[in-house]
């Protein structure tokens, strides 16, 4: 998964299309980021913040498990391999 843009970055784009008047396509053309990227304003007008969400605990603990069962198979492929 891509790493979340910065705050920073997030905040300025907001700033410029909440404040500056710039549209979402304007601001994700002046910033450099995909016009698909910029629902930053949606989730600070709900929230109040552009922080990344956090993801779920239980995500990382899904992966983790499926990455250890595959380690699991390589394991036993290698072992009883002709």
């Amino acid at each position: 998964m891509a790493k979340p843009y910065s705050v920073d970055l997030r905040e300025r784009v907001v700033t410029a299309i909440e404040k500056g008047g710039l549209s979402r396509r304007e601001a994700a053309s002046r910033f450099g980021v995909g016009i698909s990227t910029v629902t930053w304003v949606r989730r600070f007008r709900r929230t109040g913040s552009v922080a990344p969400r956090q993801a779920p605990t239980w995500s990382r603990m899904l992966v983790a498990c499926l990455v250890h069962d595959l380690i699991q198979v390589h394991v036993h492929l290698f072992q009883h391999r002709d």
